[in-house]
């Protein structure tokens, strides 16, 4: 008889439940994944590339450790908004998203 750690053990049960629990969708999903590729941002409608998953800044750490004030990275956000490469109908939604919101952050 083979001999056998918990370790492995462990490891062959998560693998054959991960298995399990996917039902062969593991094996279908294996279409390249790149940086560029446009996802649904949690349960939101939001959509975003892959990399826009790795840009946040812990509750406004970021933002109070860079010293930005409100509207300073209002106009940061309004500018890579205007740089990005989308139409014209979303830069000008998420632009006025971004108004709205120092609207309402001046009220404050």
């Amino acid at each position: 008889m083979a001999y056998s750690t918990r370790r492995d053990f462990l490891k062959t049960a998560a693998g054959v439940g991960l298995a399990a629990g996917l039902g062969g969708r593991a094996i279908a999903d294996t279409a390249k994944r790149t940086a560029t590729d446009w996802v649904t941002l949690g349960r939101s409608d939001v959509k975003v590339t892959r990399l826009a998953f790795g840009t946040g800044t812990y509750s406004g750490a970021a933002q109070r450790a860079l010293g930005l004030t409100h509207a300073q990275l209002a106009t940061l956000a309004r500018n890579s908004i205007e740089a990005a490469f989308l139409d014209a109908v979303t830069k000008h939604r998420w632009i006025a998203a971004i108004d709205a919101c120092e609207q309402d952050s001046a009220r404050d």
